[in-house]
């Protein structure tokens, strides 16, 4: 596995588009632990999900931006989009009893990732960045 090195993928905000984002994933990852990277492509896929979902309300054709950095074991993962801004902390609660249908994404991603940070650039970009270690 690399120990340092750097990729980017665009692609359009359409559902279908999600197993070319995480294909993105696989390939970046290389030769690092399978299960590690089982876990950040559902964590990539959710966040991606989102932005489809949330940020662009479903509407295909959006810009969506990744970039992906590797340092020595650590994964810096960026996702870039213009949609909705997103307002973590207007988001319910997470139930875990298993009476919760759907909702979980934000769950997944903060209790599998470091750093999870949203943030909304002067241009009003949205930024979803968070590290991974693999």
């Amino acid at each position: 596995m690399d120990k340092e090195k750097k990729s980017s993928f665009s692609t359009t905000s359409e559902l279908n588009k999600l197993c070319e984002i995480r294909r993105f994933i696989e390939d970046f990852c290389g030769d690092a632990d399978q299960d590690r990277i089982e876990m950040l492509k559902l964590v990539v896929n959710e966040a991606a999900a989102n932005i489809i979902r949330h940020a662009y309300k479903c509407e295909s054709g959006r810009p969506i931006f990744i970039e992906a950095e590797m340092k020595e074991n650590n994964v810096i993962i960026s996702l870039y989009d213009y949609g909705v801004i997103f307002k973590p902390d207007n988001v319910k609660k997470v139930v875990l009893d298993g009476t919760q249908d759907g909702g979980m994404g934000l769950y997944i991603m903060k209790s599998s990732v470091d750093n999870l940070v949203f943030s909304r650039d002067e241009s009003g970009k949205n930024i979803t960045r968070f590290n991974f270690a693999l």
